[in-house]
């Protein structure tokens, strides 16, 4: 299954595009894929990530977005946002819509992702810009969420990605682990790689995947065989303001018997 968008036809003034998603299949580990089924066609300012969707211990495939609201479009990109995900219950023919969160507590909520804990609840994190990384429950398969909280992972507001180990069952991430500078959305170093063993209680600090002051990195995915942890993502080497031009791609790859925990963060933010 994949999950991507369309340009829709109404671009706006402000410049912010509008997007419309659809879902295609695959029968040939994606050599070819085939069909069109939307998630949305109502040219709203949704925004979905690398690696997004999931799947439910249910059978429910889950895809979480963020939004830029249209009765908001007066504000800047980075000022508002509200989260929620699309379901299916047949294998991505049809797709419902949950209960968007309107940010409460944030500034903003934008690029989410999200986790099955153990019980069944659903956690789903979020960047924002107050200097943490953000997160919120549903208990309802993703129908519903709740006030969203600050987490204990500090982070600028910017992209990150974590992910639940099939072989472990504890969710890793990988974040730009530092406080917000003067310069919005920066820095983006260190990029580090933390876990948890208790579904998002507590994160512990493993290593740092890259920490160069002057470079940035972000958009990370996180993939996992029996012996090794996978994590790629982009690098501006020497810059840190955006700088297309000298983006790259990179890829780090941990033995799992090399890894250890090096300090834990168990006080909730408040």
């Amino acid at each position: 299954m994949n999950v991507w968008s369309a340009p829709a036809q109404n671009i706006l003034s402000n410049k912010l595009g509008a997007a419309n998603f659809y879902v295609s299949f695959s029968k040939d580990e994606g050599k070819t894929w085939e069909g069109k089924v939307p998630l949305s066609e109502d040219n709203r300012r949704l925004y979905l990530m690398n690696d997004r969707p999931i799947r439910l211990s249910t059978g429910r495939i889950l895809v979480s977005f963020s939004i830029h609201p249209n009765e908001l479009l007066g504000k800047k990109l980075e000022t508002v946002g509200w989260v929620n995900a699309f379901y299916s219950d047949d294998e991505g023919q049809t797709w419902h819509e949950g209960l968007w969160l309107k940010t409460t507590v944030a500034d903003q909520l934008c690029e989410p992702t999200t986790f099955e804990c153990k019980d069944g609840t659903i956690k789903m994190l979020a960047r924002t810009g107050k200097g943490y990384l953000y997160e919120t429950e549903s208990r309802d398969g993703g129908e519903t969420w709740c006030t969203e909280r600050p987490t204990t992972l500090k982070s600028p507001c910017a992209p990150y990605f974590l992910r639940k180990d099939p072989y472990t069952g504890w969710v890793f991430i990988a974040w730009d682990n530092s406080f917000p500078g003067p310069q919005h959305q920066y820095p983006r170093s260190p990029l580090s790689l933390g876990v948890s063993r208790d579904d998002g209680k507590t994160w512990e600090f493993i290593c740092d995947i890259e920490n160069d002051p002057m470079s940035s990195y972000g958009y990370p995915s996180i993939f996992f065989t029996k012996d090794e942890i996978l994590v790629s993502y982009y690098e501006e080497l020497g810059y840190r303001p955006f700088n297309p031009a000298e983006q790259r791609c990179k890829l780090s790859i941990f033995r799992r018997a090399d890894l250890t925990v090096d300090r834990v963060t168990k006080v909730p933010l408040r």
